[in-house]
């Protein structure tokens, strides 16, 4: 099955403690909303995620951040139905994160984020009695460009 995934993020809050470029511990949190393309499928729809995160900044020097972080995220979940088949998908992780900040001026900095992640996924169907759940552990990683709107606020 061809699927096409469109993921939109939004950075909605990271306070932090710390001044810009400075070592100090931080919060976020994080909105998504997707949507995709199947084939047999009567709805392209996912329920809202979002993400949650906490961590601490170890700045070394005047331009560079290393952070470490604890992150939980709620991906949303699917229900696909094909005739009078259903099924329903949901996944969550958490893990810890890895996260190298390069500050390119005062206030605009870009980002890797490298981190371990335990993913859990449901599935429910009528076309069995008993749905299934599947936990599996992974890296992941993702590259990214921030700016801090204030000592407490970036996206």
């Amino acid at each position: 099955m061809k699927k096409t995934v469109l993921a939109l993020s939004l950075d909605i809050a990271a306070f932090s403690t710390s001044s810009l470029a400075n070592e100090g511990f931080y919060v976020g949190a994080s909105y998504s909303k997707m949507s995709y393309d199947a084939a047999f499928v009567s709805s392209n729809e996912v329920t809202n995620g979002y993400s949650a995160n906490g961590g601490y900044d170890f700045a070394l020097g005047s331009f560079f951040v290393l952070g470490t972080e604890l992150e939980y995220k709620n991906l949303g979940s699917t229900k696909e139905s094909f005739l009078n088949d259903y099924y329903t998908l949901s996944m969550t992780s958490y893990g810890i994160n890895v996260i190298p900040k390069l500050y390119m001026g005062d206030r605009f900095y870009a980002l890797a984020k490298l981190g371990f992640h335990k993913i859990n996924s449901e599935v429910e169907t009528n076309v069995s009695v008993n749905g299934s759940s599947v936990s599996d552990t992974a890296f992941v990683y993702g590259l990214g460009l921030a700016y801090d709107i204030t000592e407490h606020f970036a996206i």
